[in-house]
C-alpha cells in the first residue's frame, strides 16, 4: 500500500528557512524564541501548500541555522508558483529558498529516515546491565 500512495507523489518539495542567527546556538539549532517562529511558518505552509493540490507533508529539521520542511507533491508547478509569490509578498521575516525535485523512489529523504546508526535503533545500544 505504501508503494501506491508514493506513486501519487514523485516530486519532493524542500523549503530552507533561513533561522536568525542571533537566536541560534553555536551547533546553529534554534533556541526557544526562534524555534517557536519557525513552527509558526511551517503552520503557515502547512495551512496553504495543500490548497495548491495534493500534498504529503514529511517532516522538518533544524541543520546549521537552517529550517528545512520537506514535502511530496503530486503536481509541482501550480505550487512552486504559490511558493514564488508568496516569498515575493512574505510578511514572515525569514529569508528561505525551494526546490522541487522528481524523485519517485523518495530518495532524498531516504537518509533522514535511515535510524540504522541512530540511538533508537535497540542493535546500536549497549547491554549494560
Amino acid at each position: 500500500m505504501w508503494v501506491k500512495f508514493k506513486e501519487h507523489f514523485e516530486w519532493c518539495l524542500r523549503q530552507r528557512i533561513v533561522l536568525n542567527r542571533h537566536e541560534v546556538n553555536h551547533h546553529g539549532l534554534p533556541f526557544s524564541y526562534e524555534c517557536q517562529n519557525a513552527y509558526s511558518i511551517e503552520k503557515h505552509y502547512m495551512s496553504t501548500i495543500p490548497d495548491q493540490g495534493p500534498a504529503q507533508y514529511i517532516g522538518h529539521c533544524f541543520n546549521d541555522g537552517i529550517f528545512d520542511i520537506y514535502w511530496y507533491v503530486h503536481k509541482p508547478e501550480k505550487i512552486a508558483r504559490y511558493l514564488e509569490a508568496d516569498k515575493k509578498r512574505s510578511t514572515l521575516n525569514r529569508t528561505y529558498v525551494f526546490d522541487i525535485k522528481h524523485d519517485p523512489k523518495w530518495e532524498i529523504i531516504e537518509p533522514l529516515l535511515d535510524h540504522s546508526n541512530s540511538i533508537f535503533n535497540p542493535s546500536n545500544v549497549n547491554d549494560r546491565r
